[in-house]
């Protein structure tokens, strides 16, 4: 959480996604150092665990879903922003999660780290449906909240199923729960 010190006020432009993209190059190259750092903490045990591995297909459509719901997000970003200027910190760590999943494709065990930093989509997602649904008319908002509600069911079936399929499901705790 300490990379949301250095972040949530940055603003949503070119110059602060090119800082952003060296990042996540940064920290793909200097992946070592990474593994070296997470070894220190509690999730130290998940590198050499089953949950380990890399390049898996949950990994790889997480980082598909993921990726779509932070570029659907961002699309609306100038207006959401200008409405609700709370959610600049949203968007900032929605983008943090998403340079920390890309290390997810190398060691799964980096998801569990990266899904503190999804908690923010929780009011992300609804304060950009409320900016798409001003581009339209009630009838057509409803339609589109009714898809994006639709899109979000199937990809929490499908999360919480896709592990319990032909393994034992752990139960997942954070931190404060």
């Amino acid at each position: 959480m300490i990379l949301m010190l250095l972040t949530y006020k940055r603003k949503i432009n070119k110059h602060n996604f090119m800082i952003y993209l060296t990042l996540t190059i940064g920290i793909n190259v200097a992946y070592s150092i990474v593994l070296s750092i997470i070894r220190l903490t509690g999730y130290g045990w998940y590198i050499n665990s089953k949950f380990g591995g890399f390049m898996d297909m949950s990994t790889i459509l997480f980082m598909v879903v993921r990726t779509v719901i932070l570029v659907g997000c961002l699309i609306f970003s100038k207006k959401t922003i200008t409405r609700a200027p709370y959610t600049l910190v949203f968007y900032n760590s929605a983008i943090i999660t998403t340079i920390l999943q890309t290390l997810s494709m190398r060691m799964h065990t980096i998801s569990r780290l990266a899904n503190y930093f999804y908690l923010p989509y929780i009011i992300l997602v609804p304060e950009v449906l409320k900016t798409i649904e001003s581009y339209f008319d009630k009838s057509s908002a409803r339609l589109i909240r009714l898809s994006i509600i639709v899109f979000l069911g199937i990809y929490h079936f499908v999360y919480y199923n896709h592990a319990a399929v032909g393994t034992v499901y752990y139960e997942y705790r954070m931190l404060f729960f």
